[in-house]
């Protein structure tokens, strides 16, 4: 997970949804003065970003991929995740071997970032699971036994589902976005910025267009 602080208000919550059925829970805290207290316990290892790297946006959630090994989870900080979160997104791994699979997904069908369908909203209802060209990185989840994901190729930080479908796609990897229910996943309200629309910027939008472009990410069927 990558935080920001002007959601620690509702961090605690995130964190007391997900801790119980995880192994460990590693958390980049984005330009935080302080560690909150809920954060020291010995199943979280967090480090602020003043101490690593820098600010590096929501590419914070990988910033620990290229060690681990097994089943890697990503999160986000602005979403309730339910009691059978863990066991439903494994059931989702079993059912669809050898993808990566998430609870939100989305289909290019064009070269322009704006012009993208989403086919799979976390909060909404999915009926069926479905093969997606960009996965949401907050829902998502991958075992490193089929999946390399380096955390060098994330170009930028503030597009971490591009850059990870990309590396899925080079490596002949599909994205599954999952059934589920409506609201099983509730997203948190929050103020400040998201990256959804800092993306719609035109600065942004632009250098995401070019991206896709460059790495052939849609499907023309």
């Amino acid at each position: 997970m990558a935080a920001v602080p002007w959601r620690e208000d509702i961090l605690q919550q995130v964190v007391d949804s997900l801790l119980p059925q995880v192994d460990q829970l590693n958390i980049y805290l984005n330009d935080w003065e302080n560690i909150p207290d809920f954060l020291r316990t010995s199943k979280i290892n967090v480090v602020q970003s003043q101490n690593e790297i820098g600010d590096i946006g929501d590419r914070g959630k990988f910033y620990w991929c290229n060690q681990i090994r097994g089943i890697h989870l990503t999160v986000d900080d602005d979403i309730l995740y339910p009691p059978d979160y863990v066991d439903a997104i494994l059931d989702g791994m079993i059912r669809n071997e050898k993808t990566v699979v998430t609870f939100h997904g989305s289909n290019l069908k064009s070269a322009t970032f704006s012009e993208k369908h989403t086919v799979s909203h976390f909060a909404r209802e999915n009926p069926n699971d479905l093969s997606v060209t960009i996965g949401g990185t907050g829902v998502m989840a991958y075992n490193t036994k089929y999946i390399t994901i380096n955390f060098e190729s994330f170009k930028c930080d503030y597009w971490a589902d591009g850059w990870f479908a990309h590396q899925a796609r080079k490596q002949n990897i599909p994205i599954i976005a999952l059934e589920h229910q409506k609201d099983w996943l509730k997203p948190l309200p929050t103020s400040g910025p998201d990256i959804w629309d800092l993306n719609k910027q035109e600065d942004r939008s632009t250098l995401i267009d070019k991206w896709i472009v460059e790495n052939k990410l849609w499907d023309d069927d």
